[in-house]
């Protein structure tokens, strides 16, 4: 009306989008935050140190084709707790022209995929059977390290029943001492000196087993700062595996032995039973790796 044009809204131009973080970038960002180390989180994603520092520093020619690289964003977006549509997406802009060109070569194994060729299963097969061998030979492991350590303990017990027989036989003897012993009171004295023997037995049992058998553990942990924790029970099964945000506290209860991974370390207070463990003696790159008996 006053002969003033209205200005439309500015649109952000394209040198404003390109400044946002990289998906790389991203991640990067939320695994410092979390104090977390690439090779524990490359065990945790069965991939390779390298593939994630690539992930990370997008590099997308040392990263297989786009199918597989999705899967390892939204795979390592889940586990830094992050959403991974908006780095897909990023992902997404940086690879749309290089998706058109064919063939597409995996970089690790050099097995070409040509678009109108059927898929080649060989390598998946081989792959699963190299995971299948490596996944029963983690559960003989864990297996043996359980059962290892009961065999010296019961050993060491032994010797409770030896001392206690020779106090028994001689029992009778210090009750009369004036009377003379038959041939026939000489026949049963061995079968009086094993009656007390049964408590030296529920007595070592006890004692390998750290207490009565079937008395279950406790474990109570604080964390001050964000971390993650393992904890796999005495028959070698995982009962905790999560993140944990800083504030917050986690009991677990069970058989011991437990073996426990704890992320970020120092960030945690760890107590077993009513007692404070320590946890800088068990600790590498900030990792604490123990078995709590």
């Amino acid at each position: 009306m006053n002969g003033e044009t209205e200005t439309p809204p500015m649109e952000p131009d394209a040198d404003s989008l390109d400044a946002r973080p990289g998906f790389g970038a991203q991640l990067r960002a939320a695994r410092e935050r979390l104090g977390l180390d690439v090779k524990d989180l490359a065990l945790q994603l069965k991939l390779s140190v390298r593939q994630l520092e690539a992930l990370e520093a997008e590099d997308l020619e040392a990263l297989p084709s786009p199918a597989f690289t999705r899967g390892f964003i939204r795979n390592y977006a889940r586990l830094l707790q992050l959403d991974a549509e908006p780095l897909l997406a990023l992902y997404h802009d940086m690879v749309k022209d290089v998706e058109t060109k064919a063939p597409i070569t995996l970089q690790s194994e050099n097995i070409p995929i040509q678009p109108t060729t059927p898929k080649n299963w060989m390598p998946y097969l081989i792959a699963s059977a190299v995971l299948g061998i490596a996944v029963g030979g983690w559960w003989v492991y864990l297996n043996s390290s359980d059962s290892a350590p009961a065999a010296p303990a019961a050993t060491a017990a032994a010797p409770p029943q030896k001392a206690t027989a020779p106090v028994a036989s001689a029992a009778p003897v210090a009750q009369s001492p004036s009377t003379t012993l038959t041939e026939s009171d000489s026949a049963s004295q061995p079968a009086q000196a094993t009656t007390p023997t049964m408590p030296a037995v529920e007595q070592t049992q006890a004692a390998a087993g750290g207490g009565v058998w079937g008395e279950r553990a406790r474990i109570v942990m604080t964390f001050s700062q964000p971390t993650w924790v393992r904890v796999m029970d005495r028959g070698g099964v995982e009962v905790l595996h999560k993140n944990k945000p800083a504030g917050s506290e986690e009991v677990v209860e069970g058989n011991p032995p437990f073996r426990l991974e704890i992320g970020n370390a120092a960030g945690v207070q760890l107590n077993y039973n009513g007692q404070p463990i320590d946890l800088t003696p068990h600790t590498k790159a900030n990792v604490a790796r123990l078995t709590l008996e």
